[in-house]
């Protein structure tokens, strides 16, 4: 049988400091895709993959994403995952937080 891709939101985390910081925030349709991929990247390789939030729900990604960025304001996430002039903003943030809500988190 084939295995199923796990769509949600992870980071990338540097556990050679003291303290695990988060240097990348990211989403996928597929963690253990995504995960060989960063083991691949000539960058990215050294850093923990950590799968924080499972969901496939593209809004909650989209907003979880964000928040998470927020949070940890990551080293080579060059720019915010949602530009502050998307119209759809608000309606991935709320998604996001209901998300969280319902999870325990808020």
């Amino acid at each position: 049988m084939a295995r199923q891709p796990r769509p949600g939101v992870y980071v990338l985390r540097d556990n050679d400091d003291d303290v695990g910081c988060v240097v990348r925030v990211g989403r996928t349709k597929d963690m253990n895709r995504r995960r060989r991929e960063h083991r691949r990247d000539p960058l990215l390789w050294r850093y923990d993959f950590e799968e924080v939030f499972l969901t496939a729900s593209y809004s909650i990604q989209r907003g979880l994403e964000q928040l998470l960025h927020e949070q940890h304001r990551p080293l080579f996430n060059l720019i915010e995952p949602i530009s502050p002039r998307s119209p759809r903003r608000h309606i991935y943030l709320a998604a996001a937080r209901r998300f969280l809500q319902a999870q325990g988190h808020g």
